[in-house]
C-alpha cells in the first residue's frame, strides 16, 4: 500500500481530527459520531481523488492547447477576418436599410401629394358636373327661346299679312 501526501485546507484537517479521535472515546453516543466521521472522511476522499483525476485532464488538455496553440492562432486571425467581414456585411445591410426607408419616405410623400390631386379632381369633377348641367339647362332653355321667338316671329309675319290682306280689301272697296 502507498501512502499519498495531499494538501488539505485547515478547517477540514481540524473538523477530521477532532472525529476521528476515537482513542479517547468512552461513550457509545460519540462511537456514532466518529463512525460518521469515517464515513464522511472516506466520502472526501472519494471527492480528492475525483478531483485529482479532474485535475490531471486539465493538465492534459492544456498542455495539448499549448502544442497547438500555432494553430489556434491562425484560427483566432480566421475567426477575425470572418468578423470584420461579417461587419462590412451588417454595415451594408443597413445602410441598404436606411436607404430604403428613405425611398419609403419619400414614396409616402408622393402617395400624399397624389391623394390631394385626387381630392382636388373629385372637386373639379363635380364643379364641371354642376357647370354641364347649368350649360344643359342654358341649352335647353336656348332652345325653349329659340322656339318661342320662332311662333312670335312667324305670328308676326301672320299679322303682317293680314294687315296687307285688309288694306288691300280696304282699296279694292274704296275704289
Amino acid at each position: 500500500m502507498r501512502f499519498v501526501r495531499v494538501l488539505v485546507p485547515v478547517p477540514a484537517r481540524r473538523a477530521v481530527r477532532s472525529r476521528l479521535d476515537a482513542r479517547y472515546v468512552t461513550r457509545a453516543g460519540l462511537r456514532e459520531s466518529v463512525e460518521k466521521s469515517r464515513a464522511d472522511l472516506r466520502k472526501t476522499r472519494e471527492d480528492l481523488r475525483k478531483t485529482r483525476e479532474d485535475l490531471r485532464q486539465t493538465q492534459e488538455e492544456l498542455r495539448a492547447s499549448v502544442q497547438e496553440g500555432k494553430g489556434a492562432s491562425q484560427e483566432i486571425r480566421k475567426l477575425g477576418q470572418e468578423f470584420k467581414a461579417e461587419r462590412k456585411k451588417d454595415a451594408a445591410h443597413l445602410q441598404d436599410m436606411t436607404n430604403g426607408l428613405r425611398q419609403l419616405e419619400a414614396l409616402v410623400q408622393e402617395v400624399t401629394a397624389l391623394r390631394a390631386e385626387v381630392r382636388q379632381l373629385r372637386q373639379l369633377k363635380t364643379a364641371v358636373t354642376k357647370a354641364g348641367e347649368a350649360a344643359a339647362t342654358g341649352h335647353q332653355l336656348a332652345l325653349q327661346t329659340a322656339e318661342a321667338l320662332d311662333h312670335v316671329l312667324q305670328n308676326e309675319a301672320r299679322v303682317w299679312q293680314a294687315v296687307d290682306g285688309l288694306t288691300e280689301r280696304t282699296a279694292a272697296t274704296d275704289q
